[in-house]
């Protein structure tokens, strides 16, 4: 759901199971919508609720190491396993 009254980039609702995203350009949306599911899967599984657990620190670290790492991989030549 987009909602331009939002004062966040984005948000979960576990209590309604939405993500609501605020109008961007199409590349920040979709790191927003990427960074909310990892709200979501944290919340769902009950992760989220561990006490003295840094869940904005462990999203902004995937966000910020995890993500982009993974997204170079594609752009690499792997060795097959005869080379």
């Amino acid at each position: 759901m987009i909602d331009e009254t939002i004062g966040d980039y984005g948000q979960f609702s576990l209590d309604d199971m939405r993500i609501t995203l605020a109008p961007g350009t199409p590349e920040s949306m979709a790191q927003t919508l990427r960074h909310e599911m990892v709200h979501a899967a944290l919340a769902i599984s009950g992760i989220a609720y561990i006490e003295r657990l840094p869940e904005e620190a462990i999203v902004r670290a995937l966000d910020s190491i995890f993500w982009p790492a993974y997204q170079s991989l594609p752009k690499r030549t792997w060795p097959t396993k005869n080379s």
